[in-house]
């Protein structure tokens, strides 16, 4: 299928509305230099995210995630082809993967590490590592989050975790990449 440069005028047009609210790179580089949250805060807030002034550094942390969250929805609200939506989310899938493997072998809780932008929720992640029961999750991502606890429960090298789940989130990548029918994205 031929691609027109008009098959994405709507969506475009939405974005452009929305670019509004991207933090610049000026942006980040003020956030990190900010003496405190509030600060930070209002740096979030004069680029149009909710106004949190005088919060913590979670609650700025928070504020950046629920953005993303939106920005996600509005991406999946326009985009037609939802394989070239999987082809961005992915990465956050496998990041979650990736995050619960480690937390649980250092014991930690990794729920504030994890991503809402993946192609499935950070729940049934998490919910699939802790039970085994992967129904939740496609297929080929479910058999890698087995395989990267397996490995893990055998080996307690999280690196050695880290090369299987590379290896079927590039397969999964490529899979994305074709189902799209974009040949930019192949």
């Amino acid at each position: 299928m031929k691609i027109k440069d008009t098959d994405y005028l709507y969506a475009t047009m939405r974005v452009r509305a929305n670019e509004k609210n991207l933090l610049t790179e000026r942006d980040i580089s003020r956030m990190c230099d900010a003496k405190d949250a509030s600060e930070a805060a209002k740096i979030l807030s004069d680029a149009g995210y909710e106004d949190i002034a005088g919060g913590s550094f979670s609650e700025v942390s928070a504020a950046i995630a629920a953005m993303r969250k939106k920005t996600g929805k509005l991406i999946d609200e326009i985009c037609e082809n939802r394989a070239i939506f999987d082809v961005f989310a992915l990465k956050y899938d496998f990041h979650n993967i990736k995050t619960v493997i480690k937390a649980s072998l250092s014991g930690t809780d990794a729920q504030r590490l994890l991503s809402d932008s993946g192609t499935v929720s950070k729940e049934d992640i998490v919910s699939a590592y802790r039970t085994g029961d992967v129904k939740a999750l496609p297929e080929k991502m479910g058999e890698a989050l087995i395989e990267g606890r397996d490995i893990l429960s055998r080996t307690g090298d999280a690196c050695l975790a880290d090369i299987a789940l590379d290896r079927a989130y590039f397969e999964m990548l490529i899979t994305a990449a074709e189902n799209s029918e974009s040949d930019f994205l192949r």
